[in-house]
């Protein structure tokens, strides 16, 4: 249990741990959420240390983009400049390939970032920003799911048929924590705003790919942590 969760850490992180042999995603991907608990952690010390400084909301960004290795917000540009090309499905996965940022991308990631920065400056110092990143990791892991992987091969495909049904039960202490800690009503809100977001995506995805790859997974942790972050600096607000 412990070197999946090390594993999975490694992957999604900047920090390397050797625990010998090769990566094996079913003994990951059931601590993806946990390792965004770990990221989240950081990022509420960041804004716990850094509250009232004016950059604090860069300073958060700063480090959300240092500790993923910018891994999802590269998924996210090479999704954006495969998706919104308007090109055959052929021509999309090859895009999502390319190394090159496209104008699409960076418009997009611009306006993800904004997004981000504009609900870090307007959310106080929240215990619910730590959890935030669980969540955005989760939605990968039901897209991995819910969608057949959509190429032949790729590094995400290891990852899409070696999740088991089983990966779904790690959410439910991230739920009980934010039923007891916020309540009904918030409660009910985060979740729906959550899974019609996740599920919008991966309706978008099927449309448009017919499936699933590495870069789609990463580009829905980044759209679904911006989602989120809006919806709580909305509820709380700095007065």
């Amino acid at each position: 249990m412990m070197k999946g969760f090390i594993q999975a850490l490694s992957f999604l992180t900047v920090i390397r741990i050797r625990t010998g042999g090769e990566y094996r995603p079913a003994a990951m991907i059931p601590h993806f959420a946990l390792t965004g608990l770990f990221i989240g952690a950081g990022l509420w010390a960041v804004s716990h240390v850094t509250d009232g400084f004016f950059l604090r909301p860069v300073l958060m960004l700063v480090y959300l983009a240092a500790v993923t290795g910018a891994l999802h917000l590269d998924g996210f540009i090479d999704t954006a400049d495969a998706l919104f090309s308007h090109r055959s499905r052929e021509r999309k996965l090859e895009i999502m390939k390319d190394p090159h940022a496209g104008s699409m991308g960076i418009v997009a990631v611009v306006l993800l970032l904004l997004a981000k920065w504009s609900a870090f400056s307007q959310t106080g110092d929240v215990w619910l920003i730590a959890v935030i990143p669980a969540y955005a990791r989760f939605a990968a892991v039901v897209g991995m799911l819910s969608l057949p992987y959509a190429r032949r091969e790729g590094l995400g495909k290891m990852f899409a048929e070696g999740a088991g049904k089983a990966a779904l039960l790690q959410i439910i202490p991230f739920m009980i924590a934010v039923f007891w800690f916020s309540g009904l009503p918030f409660f009910l809100w985060f979740h729906l705003v959550f899974a019609l977001c996740v599920f919008s995506v991966l309706f978008f995805y099927r449309f448009s790919l017919g499936g699933i790859t590495g870069d789609l997974m990463g580009a829905m942790i980044e759209f679904t942590e911006a989602v989120l972050f809006i919806l709580t600096a909305v509820h709380f607000i700095k007065t």
